[in-house]
């Protein structure tokens, strides 16, 4: 997503981080519809994911038609595996959903999951090819009344935008402010198609809806950096495979955000680098 060197290994005292996901999509398999179906996966992710809960959801698809686009919806399964510390996986017909809410403290604790479920879903179901593979992080800075502007000084000029007190007429309220950025990177020898990126960055009023796993209006107004980086190319399904790429977008997220913050905004949310 970007060039240049990596950042040092770091972590943050009070990280924006609302939630953090890894999707993976593969050939549907109606076998999933079915407790019996998903016993495999249940078995070999007892120890992380002790709760499951299964559920009707319906889902909204446009079909062509002479007419124009029609919406038409549909009822799936998916199955929920939970724990204790906020910890979710979503399973259905044709994908997996690995989410992390605040109880996120580090890649280590998705790595260690997501190699269990990739394991889970090549050893257990027999799942043979990967269609998608997405990784997706989303910060949320709350704005609070008397610092409107402070969220301005913790991110750079680049994702603050024009947007500033030095350049509004005093007395002008920010309504919203939303920016979108898509790139693409070319195909390797290691990676089966291109690694697109989306960097959706701006100010939000009260009340706006997320875009997350089970969505939420916000409570006050809130700056927004929303970094989604996937490939979508048929490959192997590969554990070892699937588990390096991810390792190589959470890499690009993570050096997007270090990139993000000014002096100040490190400070704010208390970075401090690991040896």
């Amino acid at each position: 997503m970007i060039g240049g060197p990596r950042p040092e290994s770091f972590r943050l005292r009070d990280a924006p981080l609302v939630q953090a996901l890894v999707q993976v999509k593969f050939p549907l398999l109606a076998r999933l519809e079915t407790l019996a179906g998903v016993a495999p996966v249940q078995e070999r992710l007892m120890t992380l994911f002790p709760y499951m809960n299964q559920q009707k959801v319906t889902e909204l698809q446009l079909n062509m038609s002479p007419s124009g686009m029609t919406p038409q919806t549909s009822m799936t399964t998916v199955t929920e595996f939970t724990d204790d510390e906020g910890w979710r996986l979503s399973l259905g017909p044709g994908e997996m959903t690995l989410t992390a809410g605040s109880s996120y403290a580090g890649v280590d604790g998705i790595v260690g999951r997501l190699a269990a479920v990739l394991s889970a879903l090549h050893d257990g179901l027999g799942i043979r090819r990967c269609e998608r593979l997405g990784v997706r992080f989303l910060n949320v800075v709350d704005v609070m009344e008397g610092e409107e502007w402070a969220w301005t000084e913790w991110f750079r000029a680049e994702l603050a935008g024009w947007v500033t007190p030095q350049v509004l007429a005093s007395g002008t309220r920010l309504l919203a402010t939303i920016s979108e950025t898509r790139l693409a990177r070319s195909a390797s020898a290691d990676v089966p198609g291109e690694v697109q990126s989306v960097v959706r960055h701006g100010f939000l009023p009260a009340g706006s809806v997320l875009p997350m796993v089970g969505p939420a209006p916000l409570a006050q107004p809130s700056f927004l950096l929303d970094l989604d980086v996937f490939l979508q190319a048929p490959q192997r399904f590969d554990p070892e495979v699937l588990l390096e790429q991810f390792q190589n977008m959470h890499s690009d997220i993570e050096g997007f955000f270090y990139w993000s913050l000014t002096d100040s905004g490190k400070e704010h949310f208390g970075l401090e680098h690991i040896d």
